[in-house]
């Protein structure tokens, strides 16, 4: 799945449980996963002058490599255990690990965290 945007200011690439690794790179765009159901396979995205955040549901297993050059990255997951935290960089397993994360912003932030707090954040 590739997304490429250079005339709005905002890309949404919303997916269903995976079937296959899913993959997405926004240009001058930011990038929304909302996973129907739990991670099961590699996801990659990647935001050029764009933030990405990633809703992770409950009983997902992941590795997590989060970077935003120029940005921050922040995590918001109950039971992520993180090996690494700096500003601009997390690396970490949830659920003991399993389907690799990646996600890298460059002049935008990463967020990571579960439906709860997206939905906190944005009441209907």
């Amino acid at each position: 799945m590739a997304a490429r945007n250079r005339d709005f200011a905002l890309a949404l690439a919303n997916f269903k449980p995976l079937a296959e690794q899913g993959e997405v790179d926004a240009q001058r765009a930011g990038i929304e996963l909302e996973p129907a159901g739990e991670l099961l396979d590699a996801v990659s995205a990647s935001a050029t002058h764009g933030a990405i955040r990633l809703s992770v549901p409950g009983g997902s297993r992941i590795d997590l490599e989060a970077a935003a050059q120029h940005g921050e990255v922040q995590v918001d997951v109950p039971g992520l255990v993180l090996s690494r935290s700096e500003t601009e960089r997390v690396s970490g397993k949830l659920g003991g690990g399993g389907a690799m994360v990646r996600l890298t912003a460059a002049n935008g932030d990463v967020r990571v965290e579960t439906p709860q707090a997206v939905a906190a954040q944005n009441p209907q």
